[in-house]
């Protein structure tokens, strides 16, 4: 087993070693599941294991796994058989006229929008509230032939992703999605501001996300399983 890489002349296949981290692009459905917003993995389930451990692993409970899979009791359970697993996703402030709302993303994985520009992850530490970021350099980036400008202009100058600090009051530029030649931005609080309404889109540039009906994701997971748990 290997990656098959592009060259100039030719595809080579590269061995893969111990421990080497693969990206690995999941196609996830996004429906409710008791009234929370999560994205469903599919998780083939390994000999030995259980409905109640893959529950722990997963964050979750052994009657939503039960109700989720049609199983009438865990030791239906088999090894080999792929498993709906809930996994929560992470909050935004996404426009719902952006080309790429709802953009759902669990805890423990990333992904890319905006014509590969933007990089966002999901992790229970940041409140399960989407942190995304300029994508790194190395990405290549589709449709457009160089990233638009990526900024918060009110009430503070900052870049997406970053965050500012002034008497105890952070605020950070956070994004809202795509359109056009056009990346969407929005200030948001952190911490110790005033609620003067910072935090809530300005304009008419993004609306916080809903969360509602259908979604897409196209999911670059590491899946360790401890960084799952919410």
């Amino acid at each position: 087993m290997g990656i098959i890489t592009q060259t100039p002349k030719a595809r080579q296949l590269q061995p893969l070693t111990l421990g080497q981290e693969l990206v690995i692009p999941l196609p996830c459905s996004c429906d409710d599941v008791d009234g929370m917003k999560v994205v469903h993995y599919g998780h083939v389930v390994p000999m030995g294991s259980t409905v109640q451990q893959i529950a722990n692993d997963y964050g979750t409970n052994e009657s939503v796994l039960l109700s989720l899979n049609g199983l009438a009791d865990a030791n239906d359970l088999k090894a080999g058989a792929v498993l709906d697993v809930p996994l929560k996703a992470c909050t935004s402030m996404i426009s719902n006229n952006s080309l790429d709302y709802p953009l759902l993303v669990p805890n423990g994985t990333y992904t890319f929008t905006a014509n590969n520009c933007v990089r966002c992850k999901c992790d229970a530490s940041n409140n399960m509230t989407l942190q995304c970021e300029p994508s790194p350099k190395e990405v290549k980036i589709t449709k457009w032939i160089q990233c638009p400008s990526m900024q918060c202009e009110s009430p503070v100058t900052l870049s997406l992703g970053n965050t500012s600090s002034s008497s105890g009051c952070v605020q950070a530029c956070a994004y809202a999605g795509y359109y056009n030649q056009t990346i969407l931005t929005t200030p948001m609080t952190v911490s110790g501001c005033q609620t003067s309404g910072a935090g809530q889109p300005s304009g008419n540039d993004a609306s916080k996300i809903s969360l509602r009906g259908w979604c897409w994701t196209l999911l670059f997971v590491s899946l360790q399983l401890g960084s799952l748990l919410w």
